[in-house]
């Protein structure tokens, strides 16, 4: 992964998913060939697309009722 990208994903993770993200990638780096900054950007951007899924879904919703 590119720098850019990297801490795009790793900025996602701030407050108690950096808490919460921080001993996870650890141990996912130390048994792959990952870094922890690699596994935490995955993480990040599993997060970001999670809770964009879930504002769009519930603006779906909404927009159907109106």
């Amino acid at each position: 992964m590119t720098s850019k990208v990297t801490s795009l994903g790793d900025a996602s993770l701030t407050g108690w998913p950096r808490r919460l993200g921080d001993p996870i990638a650890r141990r996912v780096a130390s048994r792959t060939r990952l870094s922890a900054e690699q596994v935490r950007a995955i993480l990040g951007f599993a997060l970001l697309a999670f809770s964009l899924y879930s504002v769009l879904k519930r603006a779906r919703r909404v927009a159907r009722r109106a």
